[in-house]
């Protein structure tokens, strides 16, 4: 639960300060019911996401590299599999290489480098965040619950309301739409925010010995 409260609490501030400034501007269908699916999803996601990443991958990573390397190497993969989607360019027939050009596909990036990059790095700091939060409580429950943070208030948002810049990335470095899910918006505003979700992290911890805070 503590680790759902740090991840919140700078990401609805930041989410209201989004309305007011009307850059992100409330939808007039939304559904109230979603909210539950919502919450639902954040939980199973991060859960099923931080026993991969930093459950798994990590701790492999960690015994052969070190942590910190494996902290960032992990999280160099966290980010970039976020960017992978499935194909949007149907095939006219089944052919022998036909699964392997879908697989290519998955690669295919729309949208601009400058947008790219910002969403990127925004899911880089996400990874060392959590990396950070797991090797100090040899726990994932902060982990699952900072991600499950992060990722209700990304819904949420696109639930509520719509990004109306436009063009999207007139605003950037400082803000600019999503590019992937898990990083709305990108821009360095929404990087520092994430980076005050890390200070709540490293002042909730700075007094305790690993695993002795595993909530």
């Amino acid at each position: 639960m503590t680790g759902l409260f740090i991840a919140l609490a700078p990401g609805a501030l930041f989410g209201g300060v989004l309305l007011v400034l009307d850059v992100y501007r409330i939808k007039h269908d939304f559904m109230p019911f979603l909210l539950l699916r919502i919450a639902l999803t954040a939980g199973f996601v991060a859960v099923v996401e931080e026993f991969l990443f930093r459950g798994v991958l990590l701790g492999l990573a960690a015994k052969s590299f070190g942590r910190w390397p494996a902290a960032f190497g992990v999280s160099v993969v966290f980010a970039g599999v976020h960017f992978l989607r499935p194909g949007k360019q149907a095939d006219s027939g089944v052919e022998w290489w036909t699964g392997l050009a879908q697989i290519l596909r998955v690669f295919d990036v729309e949208p601009p480098p400058s947008l790219w990059i910002a969403g990127f790095l925004s899911l880089l700091t996400a990874g060392m965040i959590l990396a950070f939060a797991t090797f100090r409580t040899r726990s994932l429950w902060l982990s699952i619950g900072l991600h499950a943070g992060w990722i209700f208030c990304q819904q949420a948002l696109q639930w509520l309301a719509k990004y109306r810049v436009n063009p999207p990335e007139a605003l950037l470095p400082w803000i600019g739409p999503n590019v992937v899910s898990g990083a709305v918006p990108t821009g360095l505003v929404p990087l520092g925010v994430l980076l005050l979700t890390g200070a709540g992290v490293w002042f909730y911890l700075r007094d305790a010995s690993p695993d002795s805070r595993g909530s």
